[in-house]
């Protein structure tokens, strides 16, 4: 998996990637699935933009009270 920490470029893969990747996906495709059995396409997005502004809030919050090097050195990202 590819993210951007602190405006950086890292890659990381542990054995829990792929299974919380899996889980995560199906939360999405229930909550997908929802809003489109009801047509509310305008509701669909709105829970997907406040997904990720709420993700990205969070993550940014972890790496300034941990630090990036810690943050890195917990996924065991490398650069890339």
């Amino acid at each position: 998996m590819r993210v951007i920490i602190k405006d950086e470029f890292y890659e990381f893969q542990n054995q829990r990637t792929e299974t919380l990747f899996d889980d995560q996906k199906k939360y999405l495709t229930d909550i997908i699935q929802g809003f489109e059995t009801r047509g509310d396409m305008e509701g669909l997005l709105t829970t997907l933009y406040s997904l990720n502004n709420l993700s990205e809030a969070l993550l940014d919050e972890f790496v300034t009270q941990s630090g990036l090097e810690e943050t890195v050195e917990t996924l065991k990202a490398k650069p890339v």
